[in-house]
């Protein structure tokens, strides 16, 4: 990945990482202590991106690094490159780059809340 940072380098690097996470966190608890857990990690996401703004400053220095294998990026068009035109983060829609992003917690969540179905039922 540091060789080679493209977006779906970055894509598949980082749903197998969070494959991982979710399969210890889904196996290891029921389904109460799931439920429970992404309603408090719902309510942090929200106040720390929407009231404190920490996490949108932490996405931009994760940006600045190159290599998010923490974030989705899902390009607007086929020729998009990660390498030559990166992402950036901008209050208008319109001013943004040729790629969306979006946290890997997204992921997780619904990886962890599937993971710990299966074991309880």
């Amino acid at each position: 990945m540091y060789a080679y940072p493209e977006w779906y380098v970055i894509d598949i690097l980082g749903i197998l990482i969070s494959g991982g996470a979710a399969a210890i966190f889904g196996i290891s608890l029921t389904i109460l202590p799931v439920i429970i857990l992404l309603a408090l990690l719902a309510v942090y996401d929200a106040v720390s991106v929407y009231r404190t703004k920490h996490m949108v400053d932490l996405a931009e220095s994760v940006i600045n690094m190159k290599t998010p294998p923490i974030l989705v990026v899902v390009p607007k068009s086929l020729d998009y490159s990660y390498i030559k035109e990166g992402v950036e983060i901008k209050e208008k829609k319109e001013d943004r780059g040729g790629a969306y992003i979006m946290g890997m917690g997204g992921i997780s969540s619904c990886r962890i809340s599937w993971s710990s179905l299966p074991l309880h039922f």
